[in-house]
């Protein structure tokens, strides 16, 4: 009875082995080598050629209801690694003040740059007090 058990265990052991055997012969195997880039989105920005650091202020100065101030030059720089949309956000902006930039909504490839006046205007019927906002600079990947 024992050489039979060891004779089916042998046997057993043997198909499996031929079936390991003919499912690798039967097998294709392809291989794909992974490669890739990771990319930065990344700007700077320059008001009249002095860096704008984030969280840097903008003071207007004194300002008089009725008149338009202005920062010759706001200029962004797309130093990332890839395109993107720029764009000048003021949730907060009292409702006397409007703050435009030229460079609302541009697109900037790598390396590319914009400039445009920064302009606040006062309304005429501004009331006479101090103000503060923030601005936000933000660029998008596109």
């Amino acid at each position: 009875m024992n050489r039979a058990l060891t004779l089916l265990i042998i046997l057993i052991a043997t198909i499996l082995a031929t079936t390991a055997v003919i499912a690798a012969i039967n097998q294709y195997i392809l291989h794909y080598p992974s490669t890739g880039t990771v990319k930065e989105l990344q700007i700077e920005a320059y008001l009249n050629t002095e860096p704008l650091t984030n969280g840097t202020t903008i003071d207007w100065g004194e300002v008089y209801p009725g008149e338009s101030y202005y920062y010759e030059n706001l200029t962004v720089v797309n130093t990332g690694t890839v395109n993107c949309r720029v764009y000048w956000l003021i949730p907060d902006l009292p409702s006397y003040l409007t703050e435009t930039w030229d460079g609302n909504d541009v697109f900037l490839e790598p390396s590319e740059n914009f400039s445009g006046p920064l302009t606040l205007t006062v309304a005429v019927d501004a009331p006479l007090e101090s103000f503060s906002y923030t601005s936000y600079l933000i660029g998008e990947h596109t």
